[in-house]
């Protein structure tokens, strides 16, 4: 206050007048690279939601396969005529506005009573898989063929 009752307006030389522009662009910088890993983080998130639809969608395709080769045999004999256009129906783009997997590929093998289905998939959003392609091996133990 100076002599005539007025507060001066003039700091204190060790007092703080605020932050730096230094500081503010130092505090802009550490919250960037937050917001980066963060934006990352969701993307990885995505990208495993996406995956783990695809492991259920082919589960459940491969379920389904194996209740057909099941059919077949409480209808006598196991055959796959079926597969050819069971697995066409369910590779995008030949339907609209259906369930699928890109580029599926479907095969079906017998050791003994066993039955190993193989599904393979185009994995679109995943990086590092060996031709990316995802394989699902499902296995289904079924009785001998009755004789016919």
């Amino acid at each position: 206050m100076d002599g005539q009752g007025r507060f001066s307006a003039s700091a204190s030389p060790g007092g703080c007048a605020g932050f730096t522009l230094l500081e503010v662009l130092l505090a802009l910088l550490l919250l960037s690279f937050g917001v980066l890993g963060f934006a990352a983080l969701q993307l990885k998130a995505l990208q495993a939601a996406h995956s783990a639809y695809q492991y259920s969608l082919a589960s459940v395709m491969a379920a389904d396969v194996g209740e057909r080769l099941w059919m077949g045999l409480a209808a006598g004999r196991i055959d796959t005529e079926w597969l050819p256009a069971w697995e066409e129906r369910r590779r995008c783009g030949t339907v609209a506005e259906h369930v699928c997997l890109p580029e599926l590929e479907v095969s079906i093998e017998q050791a003994g009573t066993g039955h190993s289905i193989n599904l393979s998939w185009a994995e679109t959003r995943g990086e590092g898989l060996p031709g990316g392609r995802v394989v699902l091996d499902y296995r289904v133990q079924l009785l001998p063929e009755w004789p016919s």
